[in-house]
């Protein structure tokens, strides 16, 4: 006979682990039943993983139960009340049914904690943030990974991303150029993670059916200023260039740009210093380039700097990878330049809906 007892089920709808191999994650959940009208052996919770058939679980004889879950996913709880009335009449038996779909969710939250640091990659304080550092290496991106096992090759997983990028030096009110800034990689799959404004968070869900089961998260960081053979040199023996390097823009391909420091070898300053543009094919031959009548071309004239030594940022236009024309600017850093950024990675969430 069906009767409506007085029931409630309590529990924490939703629980996370940092364990990567699903089938061994060993977390316990306290699930408590209110039924004050029944008594303890007739309470029975199954918890059925959704979309199953069987019971997960089968739990009796108590109201308080502390269940340890394995497996990542979605769980229904179901429970079943029963109680017995006797009289001069016979045994009377009532039941009633309480039935929670999806109630339990078991997700994966990364704690960042099993991650190595390196000049590409960090770890913000308390493992808050994962953070892909802008280096400006011969390098165009950095790579990270790690690696995923045991899940259900039928079922899809959600993986949840909250990110910002930040530009420390961007003016403000500038609006991110519309490169990718991230990339993740799941088993051949290609994914990228933009962002349009400076320092706001952003969430990026994707949904991943051809997992295979066991999978890697390879995580790309792209950099926005990449190394190469181009240098700006001294013409003239009484006059030092460090920092003389110039890298490519990763937002424009056929710019460079370079944030030399010019100064005089000894105190004899003649009162203009000259320089040119160096190829450097190897570590003993190159080729130089100066001004000719007909522009920037091989051998040509060393350029005359309009300003005394100190710290310079150059911007040079190339023309089938030849420069071109270039503006400079005196009194610039490397460290005030509007073009590197990191991408902080705040949370990454893996669920099976």
């Amino acid at each position: 006979m069906h009767q409506a007892f007085s029931k409630t089920l309590s529990y924490e709808a939703v629980h996370y682990s940092n364990a990567t191999q699903n089938g061994g994650l060993d977390l316990e959940v306290p699930i408590s039943v209110f039924a004050p009208e029944i008594e303890n052996e007739k309470v029975s919770l199954h918890i059925v993983k959704t979309g199953d058939v069987s019971a997960t679980f089968s739990l009796t004889g108590a109201k308080q139960f502390s269940q340890s879950f394995d497996e990542y996913g979605t769980y229904d709880l179901k429970l079943y009340l029963e109680k017995e009335i006797t009289s001069e009449d016979g045994t009377l038996i009532q039941r009633d049914t309480l039935i929670k779909e999806k109630a339990i969710e078991i997700r994966f939250l990364d704690d960042f904690s099993d991650y190595s640091s390196s000049n590409d990659w960090s770890i913000f304080p308390f493992n808050s943030s994962f953070i892909g550092v802008d280096n400006s290496d011969l390098d165009s991106e950095s790579t990270t990974q790690k690696s995923f096992s045991g899940f259900d090759t039928d079922k899809a997983i959600k993986i949840d991303i909250t990110y910002r990028v930040y530009h420390e030096n961007l003016p403000k009110g500038t609006r991110l150029d519309n490169e990718n800034k991230l990339g993740l990689v799941v088993n051949d799959q290609n994914f990228y993670l933009k962002s349009d404004v400076n320092n706001e968070q952003k969430v990026r869900t994707i949904n991943l059916s051809n997992h295979g089961g066991d999978f890697d998260l390879k995580w790309i960081k792209f950099k926005s200023m990449v190394e190469t053979p181009w240098k700006i040199i001294s013409a003239t023996s009484s006059t030092t260039v460090v920092s003389s390097t110039l890298y490519q823009l990763a937002e424009a391909s056929d710019i460079l740009v370079g944030y030399p420091n010019f100064s005089y070898i000894d105190s004899a300053q003649p009162e203009t210093m000259y320089f040119n543009f160096y190829y450097e094919e190897s570590a003993t031959a190159g080729f130089t380039f100066g001004l000719t009548s007909d522009g920037i071309e091989l051998d040509g004239s060393p350029f005359k700097l309009t300003r005394g030594p100190g710290d310079y940022f150059f911007k040079i236009k190339k023309e089938n990878n030849i420069p071109l024309r270039y503006e400079s600017t005196f009194g610039i850093l490397k460290e005030s330049n509007p073009y590197q950024f990191n991408v902080y990675i705040e949370s990454i969430e893996l669920s099976v809906p």
